[in-house]
């Protein structure tokens, strides 16, 4: 290496950190909770982008530290300049600020400053008030926190006359995205103390439209509701109680329905009005649906999800016979998925088996991916135990392969049938099967299963080596496992076997950028993604399908091209899936384009995931299939049972883990923390139990309970003991594991070459 060379390499690797790391490098460090490296490079550094402070902003405020230095921080992001401290000097240069066409990140960061500024006592109630007004009204998340911030100073200085002529001021569009529950409230609660009651119960009837109410607004909207018109519910108008009903405790809305004050005989002129009575009635007076489901007829049979949210809760009630006459009467010609599922649990009632049975794969037909039915739908055909099955005739098993669709899913389907047949004695229609069982479920976990179980019937049949057609690839496939084929048609153009629409679906998803471009709400959804800003994100995309009125499809393409674009992979990944299943595309990458295949499997934190992975001796692809399963890939992912980060560590396992590994001061959230404790605890499971199949159920299950479960099932043969395998969740987690880790090891085979 030359002198020269030398140098220079030294020179990237001790100066500036900032020469290290570009702008967007360091949007995406902050975005992925990475607080080791933001650290490394950033801790006590004087940043030189608004992207660096707000990340060492970030990574101090996740510690708890350095408040003072926080604010100076946020100053540098809004004025491009350092400071030692924000001062009264500082203060009175933002109150000269003007922020109207200001980026996302310098209004965001405006906001929080005037915020810490306030907490530190260095401004007062007012001067907070003069600054959140320089941040325009607009619908924006941080506009609407600036706006209930600047309420809530006005509140506490008693100026009920501003109050009011802020609100006034605001249009009607203005009103409905500037105003969260909390400011309504409050605005709400200074015209009642101004004497205005009518413009007070105006105000909290727009918060009782929301059905999304936390319990601490409840409360108080309705304690402020009945001081503005009494006690006496009677004095209600009737508009109005239908808006509140359903936000009242049980014990009232007997009351009002002991009272009559909400009779069947109503006229609705609203949507919400009459979704409000439907769930009232429900809950209160079941015989006063019918007659007020006719009288209301132009809702009954158009508003089809709030009828079909009815009839599921009269199932749930038994209140079968009236369940069943509504869908008759206004669901007939449903096309909607749950229209199905609700057939098939009434078809359940009836001692009929064909008619129960016939629902049920209807149902499966138009919603093939419900996992609990689809095991439901092989419990009615192979009834197990721990001794034996018991099969239904064929034409049931050939009715069910018939009609539902060809996916993944299917396969534990196939593989029951193919037990059925073999334990039938019909070995030339199982043969006929086994030549061309991956037609059936393209991608399933189960195509490795078949392979293996059926091994010996396999080789017995001609190999197919040519296959110029979809018909003789799938031949090819049936007859090998999954690194034989990957090997033997990695170098081919399969293109001419892509599932239907995959093709077509991969161009519409590229396409998206220039859509979102075009959008400012969509534009700067993605910029709060960037820097880590979820809520604000998730806000403002469902802004724009509001205004847009944007279909389920468009929905989810457009949060594909939004995850594209904010590198938020768990958007990228999870809305393709949806759209894939929309058009039933089998998820297997093998016969996918590259623009869906490269969404589905992403390998984020690689340069952090081959590091563990070479440390700690274990297949790369091991890790990505179980942090793809784990999180789908969310760094801020939180379970219900407190697992934590990309790898889903319980904070328990990441204690014993970090005193293994002598790690002190550490977030789960960190990628590399969760990836480093992930990877070292996946390995050590393949240490003991010797292959992914069992780690996998170990690391969702708890190694205790492994050991427990094999000790009551297992009898030598893994496939047998994961069917019997009396957990669900770690039964289908470890398909899942499996089908994940076989497909990113075929994608690897396939970009080899």
């Amino acid at each position: 290496m030359s002198i020269v060379i030398k140098a220079l390499f030294l020179f990237i690797l001790f100066f500036n950190s900032s020469f290290i790391f570009s702008e967007d490098d360091y949007a995406y460090l902050l975005k992925s909770m990475a607080w080791k490296k933001i650290s490394r490079n950033l801790y006590d550094t004087k940043p030189n982008s608004a992207n660096q402070a707000f990340a060492l902003y970030r990574l101090y405020e996740e510690n708890n530290e350095k408040e003072k230095t926080r604010s100076t921080l946020l100053y540098f992001i809004i004025t491009n300049s350092h400071v030692q401290e924000v001062d009264s000097k500082s203060v009175l240069f933002l109150k000269n600020l003007n922020l109207k066409d200001s980026k996302t990140l310098t209004k965001l960061a405006f906001y929080k400053l005037v915020k810490d500024l306030k907490k530190q006592s260095l401004i007062s109630n007012l001067e907070k008030y003069e600054l959140l007004q320089k941040i325009p009204i607009e619908q924006d998340p941080t506009s609407i926190h600036a706006f209930q911030e600047s309420i809530s100073s006005l509140i506490e200085m008693g100026e009920n006359f501003i109050i009011q002529k802020k609100y006034d001021s605001l249009t009607e569009e203005e009103k409905n995205f500037i105003l969260n529950h909390e400011s309504r409230y409050q605005i709400a609660k200074s015209y009642y103390k101004s004497g205005k009651s009518e413009e007070a119960r105006k105000i909290l009837i727009h918060i009782f439209h929301s059905r999304e109410l936390n319990s601490d607004m409840k409360k108080k909207s309705i304690e402020l509701y009945k001081q503005i018109i009494g006690e006496d519910k009677q004095s209600f108008p009737v508009d109005d109680l239908i808006y509140l009903v359903n936000h009242l405790p049980l014990k009232e809305q007997k009351e009002i329905y002991q009272l009559k004050l909400l009779p069947p005989n109503l006229k609705v002129s609203t949507r919400t009005l009459f979704r409000n009575l439907c769930i009232y009635y429900l809950n209160n007076s079941v015989p006063f649906l019918s007659p007020f489901l006719n009288l209301n007829q132009e809702f009954s049979k158009k508003e089809e999800d709030i009828i079909l949210n009815l009839v599921e809760n009269l199932v749930n009630k038994k209140e079968f016979t009236l369940a069943e006459d509504y869908l008759n009467l206004y669901l007939k010609n449903s096309s909607n998925q749950n229209y199905f599922k609700l057939k098939y649990r009434l078809a359940k009632r009836y001692d009929n088996f064909d008619k129960t049975f016939s629902s049920l794969i209807e149902y499966l037909k138009n919603n093939p991916y419900d996992v609990r039915l689809y095991d439901t739908l092989i419990e009615t055909l192979a009834n197990s135990d721990s001794n034996s099955v018991s099969y239904q005739q064929e034409e049931y098993w050939v009715r069910a392969i018939e009609t539902l669709p060809n996916l993944a899913i299917k396969g534990r389907l196939i593989y029951w049938y193919l037990r059925y047949l073999r334990y039938k004695g019909d070995f030339e229609k199982l043969k006929i099967m086994l030549s061309n069982y991956y037609t059936f479920c393209p991608g399933s976990y189960y195509t490795m299963v078949i392979h293996e179980e059926f091994q010996q019937e396999i080789s017995s049949l001609p190999q197919v080596e040519s296959f110029g057609t979809k018909e003789n690839l799938f031949k090819f496939i049936s007859g090998k496992n999954y690194l034989e084929y990957a090997i033997k048609l990695s170098n081919q153009n399969l293109s001419y076997a892509y599932f239907k629409d995959s093709y077509e679906l991969g161009q519409k998803l590229n396409s998206m950028k220039s859509k979102i471009e075009s959008s400012k709400l969509l534009l700067t959804a993605v910029e709060y993604l960037k820097l880590g800003e979820q809520d604000k994100g998730s806000y403002l995309l469902e802004a724009y399908f509001l205004k847009n009125k944007s279909s389920e499809l468009e929905k989810f393409e457009i949060y594909v091209g939004v995850g594209d674009l904010s590198k938020n992979h768990y958007l990228s990944l999870f809305y393709t899936r949806q759209l894939m299943k929309h058009f039933k595309i089998p998820d297997d990458p093998l016969l996918l384009p590259y623009s869906i295949y490269s969404r589905l499997y992403p390998r984020p934190h690689r340069e952090i995931v081959l590091e563990n992975t070479k440390e700690f001796g274990i297949d790369e692809n091991i890790v990505y299939a179980v942090m793809r399963q784990e999180s789908f890939f969310r760094e801020n992912a939180i379970s219900s049972s407190n697992a934590r980060g990309l790898m889903q560590v319980m904070p328990a396992t990441g204690r014993l883990i970090a005193k293994k590994l002598k790690v002190t001061d550490y977030s789960l959230h960190d990628p590399e923390v969760s990836i480093k404790f992930g990877t070292k605890f996946l390995t050590d499971l393949m240490d003991s139990y010797g292959n992914l199949k069992w780690a996998s159920i170990a690391y969702n299950g708890g190694p205790g309970n492994l050991r427990k479960w094999k000790r009551r099932h297992y009898k030598n043969d893994f496939n047998h003991f994961l069917e019997e395998l009396p957990t669900k969740e770690s039964r289908d987690y470890c398909r899942i594991i499996i089908s994940n880790f076989i497909n990113y090891k075929v994608l690897q085979i396939i970009e080899k070459n």
